[in-house]
């Protein structure tokens, strides 16, 4: 199963991910890498914001997995505007 996690370069990713490609799935990681990245180097990293991700991106896979979490509270809410509406 191919799998994309957006926010997943910090520490939940970081423990995470490895156990997921470990059982055998095939994970990418979508994450601006603000706080760092502490992945292992066997995990593809798309550097860049999950707004961004274009729906034919999204095509290849199965299943998308948010760990990112708002920037809200810790730069000020400059970026409050992007909220996922469901």
């Amino acid at each position: 199963m191919k799998i994309l996690v957006a926010g997943g370069a910090g520490f939940i990713g970081s423990v995470i991910i490895p156990k997921l490609a470990d059982r055998g799935y095939d994970v990418d990681v979508v994450d601006w890498c603000w706080f760092g990245n502490h992945l292992p180097k066997n995990i593809k990293l798309i550097k860049k914001n999950i707004f961004d991700i274009t729906e034919e991106e999204l095509k290849v896979y199965e299943t998308v997995i948010f760990f990112g979490r708002s920037l809200e509270r810790s730069n000020g809410g400059i970026f409050s505007e992007r909220q996922f509406h469901l």
